[in-house]
């Protein structure tokens, strides 16, 4: 499953500086990405505030009408397997 944070810096990127924090240079990543998966249709926030932070799933972000309900989902879903979002 992928998750989508919306928090940056958040997860395993921290875990690696602190890991790394005695080497001299940074962690850097590089990604090399596909191209744009643009959603059907618009997906609406669905009464979430601007600067709230959500958690999701991507595949229920491009099929759900609103955030909301793709961060609802998720959590169904993680509930569900037994797993818990931090």
């Amino acid at each position: 499953m992928v998750l989508v944070r919306a928090s940056p810096g958040a997860g395993r990127h921290d875990e690696a500086r602190r890991h790394n924090a005695h080497e001299r240079r940074p962690v850097r990543y590089l990604y090399t990405l596909g191209p744009p998966i643009v959603p059907p249709k618009t997906v609406k926030a669905g009464n979430l505030y601007r600067a709230q932070r959500v958690e999701a799933a991507i595949d229920l972000l491009l099929t759900c009408d609103t955030i909301r309900d793709a961060r609802d989902k998720t959590q169904e879903r993680l509930t569900a397997s037994g797993e818990v979002l931090a």
